[in-house]
């Protein structure tokens, strides 16, 4: 059997901004990582006033052609995730509201609200 080699702490540590540091080899990038990358800006032009198809427009003249229904895709998802995110926040925060109080009990205790079942007998 081998030994196992040693690797010294100030390597791993010289290693780990080695690689953090190397430049990214895919200088291109799909429509949808472009889209990602400009929607803050694209929000910002259309705040200014210009359509989507415009913003389309002036893209494709600057080598950014990316079709009007991909963007417009890309821009009402994120929106669609984010309104989700917020409905799903308030659901979770209303839910243990609507519980009362008193429901909130240990096993084996009897909460206040809680009638005992009468037999038919004494009715």
């Amino acid at each position: 059997m081998g030994k196992f080699k040693r690797i010294s702490l100030e390597a791993i540590e010289a290693m780990k901004q080695t690689l953090d540091n190397l430049e990214d080899k895919r200088g291109d990038k799909i429509r949808t990582e472009a889209v990602n990358m400009l929607r803050n800006n694209i929000r910002k032009a259309m705040k200014k006033g210009y359509s989507l198809n415009e913003i389309t427009q002036i893209m494709a003249k600057g080598n950014v052609d990316i079709p009007y229904r991909l963007i417009s895709k890309m821009l009402t998802t994120s929106e669609t995730k984010k309104d989700k995110e917020r409905t799903q926040g308030k659901h979770k925060k209303t839910s243990s509201a609507l519980q009362p109080s008193s429901a909130k009990t240990t096993q084996g205790q009897t909460p206040d609200y809680y009638t005992p079942d009468l037999p038919d007998s004494e009715l």
